[in-house]
């Protein structure tokens, strides 16, 4: 019994290239949601068992051992019926809290079944759901960092995973400890101020931050300060090759320093998604005198960058191959920062061939 919290879909790329627990990060709306059963889409060719659970939601990333679990199923996807989602009932029903976050994720097994990416080469697995509950991200944890990072944007998921819910109590539901967002998490700030920031930023350029992605948890921050009843984030740790919009500047993240795009459509020109962006305070980052006033160019150092099926990172050694979806993770990689190359990029990876493939926490990748 109860309503599955899925509509309809629209479903992305399959993948198989991650070891751990994927899906999506979930807001619940004003009314608490009783969940009495989860699911995991099956596709052609699956044949193992995944558990599916619940997690309460965190307030800042800090790492776990994965385990951590408010109620778990098991699907079996031998012989079950492809393109539909497999259900199994929790043994005693979730209570989700009003106004609170929680994941929904599937253990997955790196090499093993398939399921559809949230964003993986172009497409994305896109989710129209009931409106008791939003679909935030998409989210996974996994061995190499153990931490829970969010991906993709809203309405999008790994999976896809369901559930289904009542909005009454049933009978022997259970009252769920919520270790969800607190109105304001801590976190160490170490801030590095740089003489000429306060002078050179005021000759940027303003953009438009109205069309700008204003969910942080778009990127892979391991500090970061959320006040939410004042809607501000001071996000201070950026994943490489991420784009911050600092105030009313759009930044380029590259190891310590931050690089300050002149306009939009320099931006967009290089292929980089306004979902993409995410807000935050750079002021821990090093303002270089270089800005990008021109995307007809090469992309910039720190950059993964898509060339057919074949991700490369670019830095001042030239091109490293990505040799699998693990690599990458483990070198701060992530999706929504990989943008493919353009004819400069093309040209100058001909010229120079490529170097010897990416290895996990590669040294030559700057963080």
């Amino acid at each position: 019994p109860g309503t599955p919290f899925i509509k309809s879909k629209i479903l992305g790329n399959e993948f198989n290239q991650h070891g751990g627990w994927a899906g999506m990060k979930i807001l619940v709306g004003n009314s608490p949601v009783f969940v009495s059963a989860l699911g995991r889409m099956v596709l052609a060719g699956n044949t193992q068992t995944h558990k599916v659970k619940i997690v309460a939601g965190k307030s800042v990333e800090t790492q776990t051992d994965g385990n951590e679990s408010l109620g778990m199923v098991s699907i079996n996807t031998q012989g079950a019926t492809a393109n539909q989602i497999a259900y199994a009932n929790l043994s005693t029903p979730i209570k989700l809290e009003a106004n609170k976050t929680y994941y929904l994720v599937s253990e997955e097994t790196y090499g093993g079944d398939n399921f559809y990416s949230a964003l993986w080469d172009g497409k994305n697995t896109t989710l129209t759901t009931e409106n008791v509950a939003s679909v935030l991200s998409a989210i996974y944890w996994w061995q190499g960092t153990k931490l829970w990072t969010v991906e993709a944007g809203a309405n999008q998921g790994h999976g896809p995973l369901d559930f289904k819910y009542s909005l009454q109590a049933p009978s022997g539901s259970s009252s769920v400890n919520n270790n969800t967002n607190s109105s304001s998490a801590n976190s160490a700030q170490n801030t590095q101020n740089n003489s000429n920031q306060n002078s050179t930023e005021q000759n940027q350029t303003v953009v438009n931050n109205s069309n700008v992605n204003n969910n942080q948890d778009n990127n892979q921050q391991n500090d970061q300060t959320t006040d939410h009843n004042n809607n501000q984030t001071t996000n201070t740790v950026f994943a490489p090759g991420s784009l911050v919009l600092d105030g009313q500047t759009v930044y380029y993240i590259y190891g310590q320093s931050k690089i300050a795009f002149t306009s939009m459509a320099v931006i967009k020109g290089y292929g980089f998604k306004e979902s993409s962006i995410v807000k935050g305070d750079t002021s821990n980052y090093i303002l270089d005198s270089y800005v990008f006033n021109t995307s007809k160019a090469g992309h910039p150092w720190g950059t993964w960058l898509l060339n057919g099926k074949q991700v490369y990172y670019f830095n001042e050694h030239g091109f490293i191959p990505v040799s699998s979806w693990e690599v990458f993770l483990s070198n701060g990689g992530l999706s929504q920062n990989i943008v493919k190359m353009n004819s400069y990029d093309s040209a100058n990876l001909k010229a120079q061939g490529s170097l010897g493939n990416m290895e996990i926490d590669d040294s030559r990748v700057t963080k």
